[in-house]
């Protein structure tokens, strides 16, 4: 059963590693045992539109992986109705609320490129987008939105996000910073940030 779960999650969550015009995607789900509860996706459409999400099931285990399906293909079937993203928000989560129980919920990070280039992005009940930039400056992006699953009649929102060519993105979820060491502190989002700005001036 566990050998079966992993290469469900591997399956489900392979590597990301991709380029779309002038814009490179990294992303990796390494879940802390046999099934995670994090999906990493990004899909490209024919008109010039992608999206990136992140997505982070509550729990883990063969169950959370069963969800994690049901998460993937309902983006993917929304995003080929060219239907705007709070729209795809509503449709998944009228979804979840209707097959998942009262304990397991969805939380969602994404940005979308739309068709006439400008750049979107919503988050549902997940840590924010961090949008880092060439002066040092990091924003972090968010929107005032339930978790999938929470209420079945919410009405998302989505927020435009000002990108530019040097524009590094990340979409991370709480499973990365909150972490603790052997004194009981906890790296924090902060902490995070300040890591993946180190990072990413060593990679410049």
């Amino acid at each position: 059963q566990l050998a079966l779960a992993w290469k469900m999650h591997r399956t489900l969550v392979p590597r990301v590693e991709t380029s779309m015009a002038d814009i490179s995607f990294l992303g990796v789900s390494d879940p802390s045992g046999a099934v995670g509860g994090d999906i990493v996706d990004v899909i490209a459409l024919p008109d010039g539109r992608w999206l990136a999400y992140v997505a982070d099931v509550s729990g883990h285990g063969v169950s959370s992986g069963l969800v994690m399906g049901m998460v993937k293909s309902a983006v993917r079937m929304a995003l080929f109705d060219a239907i705007p993203m709070p729209q795809l928000a509503n449709r998944l989560n009228r979804l979840l609320s209707a097959q998942l129980d009262a304990a397991t919920y969805v939380t969602f990070a994404a940005i979308e490129r739309r068709a006439d280039g400008r750049f979107e992005a919503l988050t549902a009940g997940h840590p924010p987008l961090l949008v880092f930039e060439n002066d040092g400056s990091v924003e972090q992006v968010a929107t005032d939105n339930v978790p999938f699953g929470f209420v079945e009649d919410w009405t998302f929102v989505s927020t435009p996000v000002d990108l530019t060519p040097s524009s590094t993105v990340a979409l991370v979820t709480d499973g990365l910073f909150e972490v603790f060491d052997r004194r009981g502190r906890d790296l924090g989002l902060e902490s995070l940030t300040q890591g993946l700005a180190v990072a990413r001036t060593m990679a410049l």
